[in-house]
Protein backbone atom coordinates (compact mmCIF):
# COMPACT_ATOMS: atom_id res chain seq x y z
CA UNK A 1 0.00 0.00 0.00
CA UNK A 2 2.65 2.39 0.65
CA UNK A 3 4.44 2.24 -2.92
CA UNK A 4 1.34 2.73 -4.37
CA UNK A 5 0.28 5.85 -2.08
CA UNK A 6 3.90 7.03 -2.98
CA UNK A 7 3.47 6.43 -6.41
CA UNK A 8 0.52 8.25 -6.49
CA UNK A 9 2.01 11.14 -4.35
CA UNK A 10 5.03 11.01 -7.50
CA UNK A 11 2.31 11.34 -10.28
CA UNK A 12 0.84 13.99 -8.20
CA UNK A 13 4.01 16.42 -8.30
CA UNK A 14 4.28 15.60 -12.06
CA UNK A 15 1.00 16.83 -12.48
CA UNK A 16 1.50 19.81 -10.03
CA UNK A 17 4.86 20.63 -12.25
CA UNK A 18 2.76 20.66 -15.60
CA UNK A 19 0.29 23.19 -14.32
CA UNK A 20 3.00 25.40 -12.89
CA UNK A 21 4.97 24.91 -16.18
CA UNK A 22 1.89 25.63 -18.27
CA UNK A 23 1.49 28.70 -16.50
CA UNK A 24 4.98 29.97 -17.61
CA UNK A 25 4.81 28.34 -21.13
CA UNK A 26 2.04 30.74 -22.16
CA UNK A 27 3.11 33.87 -20.00
CA UNK A 28 6.07 33.37 -22.46
CA UNK A 29 5.17 32.27 -25.64
CA UNK A 30 2.68 35.50 -25.49
CA UNK A 31 5.89 37.04 -24.90
CA UNK A 32 7.20 35.64 -27.67
CA UNK A 33 4.61 36.26 -29.90
CA UNK A 34 3.17 39.69 -28.94
CA UNK A 35 6.70 41.52 -27.42
CA UNK A 36 5.04 44.71 -28.01
CA UNK A 37 2.06 44.40 -25.66
CA UNK A 38 5.04 43.87 -22.89
CA UNK A 39 6.89 46.43 -23.85
CA UNK A 40 4.28 49.01 -23.52
CA UNK A 41 3.51 47.70 -20.20
CA UNK A 42 6.70 47.84 -18.66
CA UNK A 43 7.10 51.32 -20.66
CA UNK A 44 4.06 52.59 -18.65
CA UNK A 45 6.25 52.06 -15.15
CA UNK A 46 8.55 53.95 -16.49
CA UNK A 47 11.36 51.01 -16.44
CA UNK A 48 14.14 51.63 -18.21
CA UNK A 49 15.23 49.00 -21.17
CA UNK A 50 11.81 47.66 -21.59
CA UNK A 51 12.74 45.41 -24.38
CA UNK A 52 15.50 43.73 -22.50
CA UNK A 53 12.58 43.33 -19.72
CA UNK A 54 10.67 41.20 -22.74
CA UNK A 55 13.49 39.71 -23.96
CA UNK A 56 14.39 38.54 -20.23
CA UNK A 57 11.86 37.71 -18.57
CA UNK A 58 10.78 35.40 -21.50
CA UNK A 59 13.85 33.63 -21.37
CA UNK A 60 13.35 32.95 -17.67
CA UNK A 61 9.77 31.95 -18.41
CA UNK A 62 10.50 29.20 -20.79
CA UNK A 63 13.97 27.93 -20.14
CA UNK A 64 12.23 27.50 -16.26
CA UNK A 65 9.12 26.15 -17.77
CA UNK A 66 11.05 23.90 -19.68
CA UNK A 67 13.01 22.60 -16.33
CA UNK A 68 10.02 22.41 -14.42
CA UNK A 69 8.03 19.67 -17.13
CA UNK A 70 11.73 17.90 -17.21
CA UNK A 71 11.96 18.04 -13.56
CA UNK A 72 15.40 19.01 -13.41
CA UNK A 73 17.44 20.97 -11.00
CA UNK A 74 13.92 21.67 -9.59
CA UNK A 75 14.66 23.21 -6.04
CA UNK A 76 16.70 25.85 -7.49
CA UNK A 77 14.03 26.44 -10.87
CA UNK A 78 11.38 26.49 -8.12
CA UNK A 79 13.21 29.26 -5.82
CA UNK A 80 14.17 31.37 -9.02
CA UNK A 81 10.51 31.28 -9.75
CA UNK A 82 9.55 32.30 -6.22
CA UNK A 83 11.86 35.12 -6.74
CA UNK A 84 10.34 36.22 -9.93
CA UNK A 85 6.72 35.94 -9.24
CA UNK A 86 7.63 37.88 -5.86
CA UNK A 87 9.09 40.86 -8.07
CA UNK A 88 6.60 41.13 -10.80
CA UNK A 89 3.93 41.47 -7.87
CA UNK A 90 5.69 44.41 -6.19
CA UNK A 91 6.81 46.07 -9.10
CA UNK A 92 3.78 45.47 -11.70
CA UNK A 93 0.90 45.10 -8.96
CA UNK A 94 1.27 47.35 -5.92
CA UNK A 95 -1.54 49.58 -6.68
CA UNK A 96 -3.45 47.54 -3.61
CA UNK A 97 -6.13 50.19 -4.35
CA UNK A 98 -7.08 49.29 -8.19
CA UNK A 99 -8.51 45.23 -7.51
CA UNK A 100 -7.50 44.97 -11.36
CA UNK A 101 -4.00 44.65 -9.66
CA UNK A 102 -4.74 43.42 -5.83
CA UNK A 103 -5.94 40.59 -7.29
CA UNK A 104 -2.57 39.70 -9.62
CA UNK A 105 -0.55 40.73 -6.73
CA UNK A 106 -2.46 37.93 -4.58
CA UNK A 107 -2.06 35.43 -7.44
CA UNK A 108 1.95 36.33 -7.57
CA UNK A 109 2.44 35.30 -4.27
CA UNK A 110 -0.13 32.24 -3.84
CA UNK A 111 2.33 30.85 -6.89
CA UNK A 112 5.40 31.86 -5.26
CA UNK A 113 3.97 29.88 -2.31
CA UNK A 114 3.73 26.85 -4.21
CA UNK A 115 6.96 27.56 -5.36
CA UNK A 116 8.59 27.71 -2.13
CA UNK A 117 6.23 24.00 -1.24
CA UNK A 118 7.94 22.27 -4.48
CA UNK A 119 11.39 23.65 -3.36
CA UNK A 120 11.34 21.88 -0.37
CA UNK A 121 9.69 18.48 -1.76
CA UNK A 122 11.02 18.39 -5.11
CA UNK A 123 10.58 16.92 -8.62
CA UNK A 124 9.47 12.99 -7.49
CA UNK A 125 9.95 10.13 -9.20
CA UNK A 126 9.36 11.06 -12.52
CA UNK A 127 12.06 13.57 -13.18
CA UNK A 128 15.35 13.72 -14.37
CA UNK A 129 16.22 14.92 -10.63
CA UNK A 130 15.67 11.21 -9.26
CA UNK A 131 17.18 9.82 -12.53
CA UNK A 132 20.70 11.53 -11.83
CA UNK A 133 19.87 11.14 -8.04
CA UNK A 134 19.55 7.17 -8.59
CA UNK A 135 23.01 7.25 -10.94
CA UNK A 136 24.65 9.16 -7.99
CA UNK A 137 23.57 6.48 -5.06
CA UNK A 138 24.66 3.53 -7.86
CA UNK A 139 27.76 5.37 -8.86
CA UNK A 140 28.24 5.55 -5.00
CA UNK A 141 27.68 2.12 -4.02
CA UNK A 142 29.79 0.74 -7.00
CA UNK A 143 32.74 2.59 -5.45
CA UNK A 144 32.23 1.56 -2.11
CA UNK A 145 31.77 -2.10 -3.25
CA UNK A 146 34.79 -1.77 -5.36
CA UNK A 147 36.69 -0.34 -2.49
CA UNK A 148 35.67 -2.97 0.17
CA UNK A 149 36.94 -5.73 -1.92
CA UNK A 150 40.43 -4.75 -2.74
Amino acid sequence: MAIANSTGNDLLALAGRLLFASLFVASGVNKLLWPLATIVYVRTFGLPAPQLWCIGSMLLELACAALLILGYRTRAVAWILAAYCVSTAVIFHHAFADQNQSIPFLTNLAMAGGLLTLSIYGAGLFSIDRLIGNARVEIASNYVRITSDS
